[in-house]
């Protein structure tokens, strides 16, 4: 039996040694920077991850219906609104760790940050600055900055694109306005990619602002003063001016996702998991993400077998249409047959599973409207679709949206 450190106590990391553990395997360690392990997180996901994962007593709210809208922030407008129906959940972050947390906390360290790893004859010392660690193998679930590739200077790990998140969670809310709806709105100047808003639990909504970078902007205090601008702006929209009336401050949420695929998961013993690549945070899919590739990395040490890192379908596959836009069976069928008819079996393969370009997403959009499927509907495809992907919008097809309206095509 080889000597594992896990770095991380987050969803993977924990998921991970949990798996371990209930496969009898015992002889590793988890390492956590901070001081507990517990901690309030954005956790939307969708009914089969939650029974998969057995945490159906961990749910906190249900989101009945997204509002997918295009805004003018500077005029504090509200464009274009749509709203689909469709059945998200809202975890209760706490519960589910204490779950996780509940037969290894014997394997857990706290306070114990990984500022050095350095390769030894038979694997790798592991240096915090209280202690030391031998590993065999280590599994790097200390999330988008992994800290192996940090520390070990190991470029074939990098990763991209990141989805900048910043948000704040209230309480003393009138969550009635919003009770089992979930925001996700988009701003027409492209000064924010993705904004959302959900109601966590009977007194408890969470709001904020996202939008993409080559680099990590939290770091920058100019980035964030322009962030809290961009969030201040954003909560005098309706409802959220009405919901957070009275509202009490309890929380910052910030952080990253990375989004561009990692060229290596797993060389010389080093595993990385839990970085949810390819799942855009409002989404739905990174909880079941992290999850299923801490599952798999533990499987694939137990059962010697190669690790392949768990990615539901990148959104602009069937995946994306389903967490944004409720895309229901019939439809799927009939978006199958005109892709297959139009552009023959392989690409409606790849559209499905994600696995294509974005100018075929785009084709396949178009197709989609011509056959009477309203993806978008009232909001502009462009816009949507230009944001979640980081192309490079072009002023005349935002100036060609306001002037048509949602009759508008590219």
């Amino acid at each position: 039996m080889k000597n594992i450190v896990i770095i991380g106590g987050g969803l993977a990391g924990l998921q991970c040694a949990k798996t371990l553990f209930e496969n009898d395997y015992t002889d590793f360690i988890l390492l956590e920077r901070n001081d507990k392990i517990a901690r309030r997180n954005s956790w939307k996901t969708f009914e089969e991850p939650v029974k998969k994962f057995d945490l159906e007593d961990c749910i906190a709210n249900f989101i009945h219906e997204i509002v997918l809208r295009t805004l003018d922030i500077d005029s504090l407008k509200i464009l274009y609104s749509n709203s689909k129906k469709i059945n998200a959940l809202v975890l209760d972050s706490i519960k589910v760790y204490e779950k996780l947390l509940q037969d290894i906390k014997s394997h857990v360290k706290t306070n114990r940050e990984v500022v050095k790893i350095e390769k030894s004859k038979d694997g790798y010392e592991i240096f915090t600055k209280k202690e030391k660690y031998s590993a065999d193998i280590i599994i790097d679930a200390s999330g988008v900055d992994f800290c192996t590739e940090r520390l070990l200077s190991r470029q074939e790990f990098d990763s991209i694109g990141l989805f900048t998140c910043y948000g704040k969670r209230y309480t003393n809310c009138n969550v009635e306005r919003i009770r089992n709806l979930a925001f996700f709105d988009f701003d027409s100047p492209f000064k924010i990619n993705g904004t959302w808003c959900y109601t966590v639990d009977e007194n408890t909504v969470e709001i904020g602002v996202s939008r993409f970078s080559n680099s990590y902007e939290m770091n920058s205090e100019e980035i964030i003063n322009e962030l809290e601008k961009l969030f201040e702006k954003y909560i005098q929209l309706e409802p959220f001016n009405e919901v957070l009336k009275g509202a009490k401050l309890i929380d910052h949420v910030n952080g990253y996702c990375s989004l561009l695929p990692r060229v290596n998961i797993q060389k010389d013993n080093i595993y990385l998991l839990g970085d949810t690549k390819g799942a855009v945070p409002f989404s739905g899919y990174g909880v079941e993400n992290a999850l299923e590739s801490g599952r798999q990395c533990a499987l694939s040490i137990i059962k010697k077998k190669k690790y392949k890192y768990f990615i539901t379908p990148p959104s602009r596959g069937l995946a994306g249409l389903q967490a944004n836009w409720a895309f229901n069976a019939s439809q799927q069928r009939k978006f199958a047959g005109s892709i297959a008819e139009k552009f023959g079996k392989k690409r409606a393969y790849q559209f499905f599973t994600g696995d294509m370009t974005a100018g075929f997403f785009f084709d396949c959009v178009k197709l989609a409207n011509k056959n009477d499927i309203k993806i978008t509907d009232y909001v502009s495809k462009g816009l949507i679709f230009r944001a979640l992907f980081k192309l490079n919008p072009k002023r005349k097809h935002y100036e060609s949206f306001l002037e048509k309206g949602p009759s508008a095509r590219e």
